[in-house]
């Protein structure tokens, strides 16, 4: 060119217009040359091209336009950017005065890329809408003048779906890389760099719109062509993989995401940096994957990673430092660690609330999460107070979006679930009517929503006949037993009747018909539970157990000491075999079983099998009522077994924990001092004898304890003042006894019998005959009735009435009835100091 320009022999406007493109060709040869462009020259050039233009064809001609364009592609190569913008505006106003679309276009697209290049350095929002407006205006003209596809076609389209991205219009930006992918395919083929690259950004987009099958396919296409391109192609691998993972996660293929997040981290890793927050998030992720394969240790490891880059280089109130925290939360709950998750989420919960205006539905999923933690640490009471700061938060943003249906019903949702949840909290407290409450709010938001109908209507629904249950109200039967079958006709309704929920609530109300003592009905609904239960756990199921234990209940209750237990047996195999079953049910069964060897007096086996459910309660830490009552119940067979002296030190035992539990006068530790009571009697121990006996009566007088109870402890004390001589007291406490026991019983009952002697006998010491008469007269009625007459239980009291009519001065008809006990009762008797004893009497009498 420098040749052509000495050529040009004068200035004529020809030659002046030869020789301005020239200059104009020298200008864009400064500017395009692969080593070291010179900027400045190739603007002075274009410079001088400019003016010879402007010259000869004035400010307003398309070639001036042209140069100007060209012009502004130097500027902004040069960086003089606001040269470039000032220039590219000049061309286009020039290109539509002459309704030139082509240049247009041309300079439109410019514009898009450098007000895309400026949002890109400065991080700038009113960029990137400029650049994505021009973007828009290039393609409107060009779809105007031309219909081929071409490259320049899908290279537009490709940045402009790339703004469109960044700007979260995913579903606008889609249909454009779909059509720059078939373009760049159609021009150069699948295995194409440009290619990859907008299969990248729709895999970028597919995950966005959570289609994650649509994304994989994209992404295994990327990988296929750049492993047909050479090694420095200018796909972004790390991407790819990091895409990868993510889709991975989402579709549960967390081996394989784990695989991806770790093809990624080496690139990431040259990239930016070991500590880079690039990393860091994706640290973040592979901490996540970590955790769904069990695989703790490094789940963790990953998290704290990212948690330490976070914190140093962004502090501990970023979004992306809370985002870390609350994953770590998660892992620690699945490993069951909720004092850890707790401190965690309260962190997590920190951070989000600095960011109302971006997190505030996190934030009430997080304090959700924190209710949840809460409950399984078994408190309760601040479980119910997060819980109501989830519903405050959810009706104010209910107030704030209530333009958005969608919203309004997500937050209406999330609200029923809390009230669900603060109502299982509120039962556990014991505060039913808050509980209630609670679950009413819960069913009204789920009926009005979804239908009183829906699946989580019959599941609150549920949860109140449980409630019902647990609250023990004097109509429990009736309102519980219809809550249970409200879940099954909800159930039934969605064609769920063989949903273990509906057997769930098929054993609830078998419990409750053997509470209420209809037997027949219970076993009848329990078949039904477990023929759902069955079919849909198998026959080896831990439900199957406790419906065998409740099988075992019925069956024991109607005096089948044989089926129960086949059922309490059946039972303890189950709960033996389940991986992970509580061993309180283990135990449960146990205990039954030896209870039912009791009762078959196989006192050997009872002992054993009671033991060892109480050794697994003591190994599993429990120090509550269940405890003290296995120990109470063995004393009992201990007791029953005449193993004496180990019963004392049970019951001993048994005493000091219903103590620390229940204190001083709960009626069960009267119950322990009034076992303890016959035991001291029975070692001839009257004085803690009559001690156990009367700590028991202060107790059960302030309880209000059933007859039967205080009649054998009226019994008890009144043996004891009578064996110590002080007859007055033990004459009120026999009274007593025989009061309670005729309440209890009625007028002729047995155990009326042995109290009335005793009576009779103090009379006797007190020389008040007449009654001493009447109380053995009523005892010996008492034995004819139940034993018959002549029976061996009839004949204290004959011999005590004889002593009666002696002391009487009676002393034929003492005589007569001597000798008619000496035929009655001593008839083919040995000689024996039974014998001995009517003879004197009788001796006395005939002196008399």
């Amino acid at each position: 060119y420098e040749e052509h320009i000495e050529l040009l022999e004068s200035n004529t406007p020809e030659n002046e217009d030869l020789l301005a493109d020239s200059l104009y060709a020298m200008g864009n040869i400064f500017a395009g040359m692969d080593k070291n462009p010179d900027y400045e020259l190739a603007i002075e050039k274009l410079m001088e091209c400019l003016d010879m233009k402007k010259k000869i064809f004035g400010s307003d001609d398309e070639q001036i336009a042209n140069v100007v364009y060209s012009l502004a592609t130097v500027y902004e190569k040069a960086g003089h950017h606001d040269k470039a913008t000032e220039s590219l505006a000049e061309a286009l106003r020039s290109f539509k005065m002459k309704q030139n679309k082509a240049g247009s276009v041309k300079v439109y697209h410019a514009l898009a890329r450098l007000k895309a290049s400026k949002a890109a350095e400065l991080d700038s929002l009113p960029e990137r809408v400029a650049a994505i407006e021009c973007y828009e205006e290039a393609l409107k003209i060009r779809r105007q003048i031309m219909s081929l596809d071409d490259i320049e076609l899908a290279s537009m389209l490709y940045e402009y779906a790339i703004l469109l991205v960044m700007n979260n219009a995913h579903a606008t930006a889609l249909p454009l890389l779909e059509e720059a992918l078939r373009i760049q395919k159609s021009k150069n083929g699948l295995k194409d760099e440009r290619v990859a690259n907008i299969l990248l950004r729709m895999a970028e987009v597919h995950v966005q719109q959570e289609k994650y099958d649509a994304s994989l396919v994209c992404l295994e296409q990327v990988l296929f062509i750049q492993s047909s391109l050479d090694d420095d192609s200018g796909i972004d691998l790390g991407s790819c993989h990091y895409l990868l993972g993510t889709t991975y996660f989402a579709r549960g293929d967390f081996p394989k995401a784990i695989a991806s997040y770790l093809e990624c981290m080496e690139t990431k890793q040259l990239k930016f940096g070991g500590n880079s927050l690039e990393c860091a998030a994706l640290h973040n992720d592979l901490g996540r994957a970590y955790g769904k394969v069990h695989d703790f240790d490094k789940a963790i490891e990953s998290l704290v990673h990212a948690l330490r880059i976070r914190k140093s280089e962004l502090g501990n109130s970023s979004i992306e430092y809370g985002h870390s925290v609350y994953n770590l939360a998660e892992i620690h709950l699945a490993k069951d660690k909720h004092d850890q998750a707790l401190n965690c989420l309260s962190e997590a919960i920190r951070v989000y609330e600095l960011f109302p205006d971006e997190m505030s539905e996190k934030v009430v999923a997080v304090l959700e999460l924190k209710g949840d933690t809460l409950y399984a640490l078994n408190d309760y009471d601040t479980a119910v107070s997060v819980f109501q700061e989830c519903i405050e938060l959810l009706d104010s943003s209910e107030n704030e979006d209530n333009n958005s249906h969608g919203s309004s019903n997500a937050c209406n949702e999330q609200a029923a679930r809390v009230n669900h949840k603060m109502g299982h909290a509120f039962g556990k407290l014991g505060e039913y009517e808050e509980a209630f409450d609670s679950y009413r709010e819960a069913i009204s938001i789920f009926s009005n929503l979804l239908g009183k109908n829906d699946l989580r209507v019959g599941e609150v629904m549920y949860d109140v006949g449980y409630l019902i249950v647990s609250q023990g109200s004097d109509d429990i039967c009736e309102k519980s037993l219809e809550c249970f079958n409200e879940v099954i006709r909800i159930y039934g309704l969605q064609g769920k009747e063989k949903d273990t929920k509906v057997a769930d609530a098929l054993f609830q109300k078998s419990t409750l018909l053997a509470d209420c003592s209809e037997h027949d009905e219970a076993t009848s609904i329990l078949d039904e539970a477990v023929t759902v239960y069955k079919e849909s756990l198998g026959d080896d199921a831990v439900e199957i157990g406790k419906s065998m234990l409740l099988y075992g209940r019925l069956y024991d209750v109607q005096g089948q000491n044989d089926e129960a237990m086949t059922a309490f047996e059946e039972a303890l195999r189950i709960f033996q075999i389940s991986p992970g079953e509580d061993d309180i049910n283990v135990s449960l069964a146990l205990s039954n079983i030896g209870i039912i060897h009791a009762r078959k007096l196989e006192y050997a086996e009872a002992v054993e099998k009671c033991k060892m459910s109480l050794k697994i309660m003591v190994m599993r830490g429990d120090q509550d009522q269940d405890v003290a009552d296995s120990v109470f119940n063995i004393a009992n067979i201990l007791n029953d077994w005449g193993e004496e002296d180990e019963a004392y030190q049970y019951f001993q035992q048994s005493l000091k924990l219903y103590t620390h539990l229940l204190g001083e006068e709960d009626i069960s530790v009267a119950n322990c001092r009034q076992k303890l009571g016959v035991i001291f009697w029975n070692r001839r121990d009257v004085d803690r004898s009559l001690q156990s006996f009367l700590g028991a009566l202060r107790i059960c007088e302030q309880e209000d304890e059933d007859d039967s109870m205080l009649a054998s402890i009226y019994r008890g004390i009144a043996d004891c003042y009578y064996c110590k001589g002080e007859y007055d007291q033990a004459l009120e406490n026999f009274a007593k006894c025989l009061r309670m026991q005729k309440m209890e019983l009625g007028d002729d009952c047995i155990e009326m019998a042995e109290p009335c002697d005793f009576i009779g006998l103090i009379y006797q010491k007190k020389e008040k005959y007449d009654e001493a008469m009447n109380f053995h007269s009523k005892s010996l009625l008492i034995n004819i009735n139940h034993h018959g007459e002549g029976s061996k239980e009839c004949a204290s009291s004959d011999f005590q009435i004889a002593k009666v009519l002696l002391a009487s001065h009676k002393y034929e008809e003492c005589i007569a009835r001597l000798r008619n006990h000496l035929g009655t009762y001593c008839e083919g008797s040995d000689d024996n100091e039974e014998v001995a004893e009517v003879y004197h009497p009788l001796g006395l009498a005939q002196s008399k």
